[in-house]
């Protein structure tokens, strides 16, 4: 996949991601199996936020002037996203989560690796 469509559709699944947990955080919780307490809503709404901020930084760094700033955004979502994916792994080996878990992992394995993909080499335009 090219550049521009690998940020475009992280940015929007993000943005999905973000809307839900930010507006309706218990609902989005039940596909995963979760009954989420007054205190995880909270801390799911901060999730939501957090990942619009992030679908926000990408999608604008579709069209970054900065090499270095890019670098910077790829090589921090690749951490990101593969942190994601050792939580959601241990949260579906633990029970923590239901089978619908799996989906998150393979998500988060994806988006790791084309971040880290375009981060290993200038694979991107900077205009």
């Amino acid at each position: 996949m090219r550049f521009g469509p690998f940020m475009t559709v992280v940015a929007i699944v993000g943005a999905l991601f973000g809307l839900g947990f930010l507006i309706a955080p218990a609902w989005v919780g039940g596909f995963y199996g979760e009954a989420m307490a007054p205190g995880e809503v909270l801390i799911a709404r901060y999730l939501g936020a957090a990942l619009l901020a992030i679908a926000w930084i990408v999608w604008s760094s579709r069209g970054a002037n900065s090499a270095e700033t890019l670098h910077s955004v790829l090589v921090a979502n690749a951490a990101m996203q593969g942190i994601a994916a050792v939580i959601a792994l241990h949260g579906v080996w633990t029970g923590g989560i239901n089978a619908l878990g799996w989906s998150s992992v393979v998500i988060h394995i994806l988006f790791c690796a084309g971040f880290a993909y375009f981060a290993s080499g200038k694979r991107y335009t900077v205009t």
